[in-house]
């Protein structure tokens, strides 16, 4: 891109705000609106995505392969990038992975986030830990969890698994996820994480057809709408076709489909 328009990412550090407070910073560039709320985990994961790709984030889902890293970020000032694996990877699990890269991006940090394995959401060091902290609260914001556990009468360490399906439904999240935010906030005992675990075992998601979209559906969550229109515009027809392994064909479903792409 020639141009000087640059994403006006939020600068923080780890030392000085904590993860509520980038969160909140996060909320406001992003002008997610208040109680903005997605009908299923898919349309939750597209609308985030769709957030960030709007303030200019580039964001990839890819197939990294089993067992290998959940995302990982690169900081460039003029394309900040998230990268997310898709392999196997159920839609709330990819969407905390954008919660916890943007945190990164905001420490201005390029990072490879492994794969927790055990009873843990995270992996156990500072700067992870605060990444986790600042994606519940940019998905699940206090205000709105405990607006919540007030119409459900529900007081300081009260929490159960109803309310843990109550929040990752609401939110879009992960039980795991929701148990942690609720325990965070006090709403739940350090036991009600250990309950879930053995509750919902985290689904697999499983290869065959029927989760398979059509190509040009593919590449547009691949590689989102901008770089698939920047492509197509900026290189020969053919070579853009090679590069993103579409064909003619493929290309004008997807510009039926989707604005701004251009029809060949």
């Amino acid at each position: 891109m020639a141009d000087d328009e640059r994403p006006d990412v939020p600068s923080v550090t780890r030392a000085h705000t904590s993860p509520e407070s980038a969160a909140r910073q996060a909320r406001a560039w992003l002008e997610v609106p208040d109680g903005i709320q997605f009908d299923g985990e898919y349309e939750a994961l597209r609308g985030w995505r769709a957030l960030l790709e709007t303030a200019g984030i580039l964001v990839f889902e890819l197939q990294l392969g089993e067992d290998a890293v959940r995302g990982f970020a690169g900081w460039d000032d003029r394309a900040p990038m998230i990268v997310m694996n898709q392999s196997r990877v159920q839609p709330p699990v990819r969407l905390f992975t954008i919660g916890h890269e943007l945190g990164h991006l905001m420490l201005r940090e390029a990072t490879a986030c492994l794969e927790p394995s055990g009873a843990q959401l995270f992996v156990d060091t500072r700067t992870e830990r605060w990444c986790e902290e600042f994606a519940a609260a940019l998905l699940m914001p206090a205000a709105e969890v405990r607006g919540l556990m007030r119409a459900e009468h529900i007081g300081p360490g009260d929490a159960g698994i109803d309310q843990v399906k109550l929040i990752a439904h609401r939110f879009g999240v992960s039980n795991r996820a929701a148990a942690l935010r609720l325990i965070d906030l006090d709403f739940a005992r350090d036991g009600l994480y250990g309950a879930v675990l053995g509750i919902f075992k985290p689904a697999v998601r499983t290869s065959g057809t029927p989760h398979n979209p059509p190509t040009h559906r593919m590449r547009v969550r691949q590689y989102g709408v901008g770089a698939v229109t920047n492509l197509l515009q900026s290189l020969p027809v053919s070579d853009a076709l090679s590069v993103l392994r579409l064909t003619v064909d493929d290309v004008r479903k997807m510009a039926d489909e989707v604005p701004g792409v251009p029809a060949l």
